[in-house]
């Protein structure tokens, strides 16, 4: 009797089951290699080492003044003190602080209120250039040597140049030119009224702002307070009564 042969009995693949309490697997565990490396966000770079360990340089700007020297060397020469204290103060901030003045005359209204924004923003522009001409005229010509102002002393002593006076004040007409078109916008925008009150007020808040400049703008928020309060009772204020017509 011939035995049949029997048929090789393939392996069984087992396949394992995930017991209900375990772990559900990750995102980077179920992903291949290929698709971790453009899937998966790769960890951030470890921060280069501080250098609190290394002193400070003493004299940091030593590196720098030489060539802020070397540029301003090859810029054209700015014209003298004197004449840039002329231009700055009658040509440029005396006709911006004007156009400021008969806009708020006429009551801050939108028109007047552009014209003068658009007049007045070239001035202002022409004072930062000034201002940058007289600092070029410190470096060149005037020679300062590096400070870091920190002190009294050394804010005297940056000060015993004609430059570095002329941009003192040439900065001082900039910023109050600037911040006296600030409140001709805020007062167009929360105008009060547009009664001979409200522009006498915003005219004596302007001249406030070119004399003074941080109490010349405390001045105008307090007036815009009590302007607005007295606006706000007359709008919820009753009207008045009407008396009986004689017969």
């Amino acid at each position: 009797m011939v035995a049949t042969p029997t048929p090789p009995s393939l392996p069984v693949l087992a396949v394992p089951r995930r017991a209900p309490h375990s772990r559900p697997q990750t995102l980077d565990e179920r992903l291949p290699l290929v698709c971790k490396r453009y899937l998966l966000p790769r960890p951030h770079p470890l921060p280069p080492p501080s250098r609190r360990g290394r002193p400070p340089h003493p004299r940091a700007m030593d590196a720098v003044v030489p060539r802020l020297r070397a540029l301003a060397a090859s810029l054209p020469p700015p014209p003298p003190p004197a004449v840039v204290y002329e231009v700055a103060s009658r040509y440029v901030a005396l006709p911006g602080w004007a156009l400021l003045v008969v806009a708020a005359a006429a009551g801050a209204t939108p028109r007047p209120r552009a014209v003068a924004a658009h007049l007045a923003l070239p001035l202002v522009f022409g004072l930062s250039a000034l201002y940058v001409s007289c600092l070029v005229g410190a470096v060149q010509i005037d020679r300062l040597p590096p400070t870091d102002l920190g002190s009294l002393a050394e804010l005297r002593s940056a000060f015993t140049s004609d430059w570095m006076l002329t941009a003192g004040w040439v900065h001082y007409l900039a910023m109050d030119l600037l911040l006296g078109l600030g409140v001709l916008v805020d007062a167009g925008r929360r105008r009060g009224g547009a009664g001979l009150l409200w522009r006498v007020g915003l005219i004596v808040c302007l001249a406030g702002v070119c004399l003074l400049a941080p109490a010349g703008v405390l001045m105008y928020a307090v007036f815009r307070t009590v302007v607005r309060q007295d606006a706000a009772a007359a709008a919820t204020a009753p009207p008045p009564r009407e008396g009986r017509k004689e017969e």
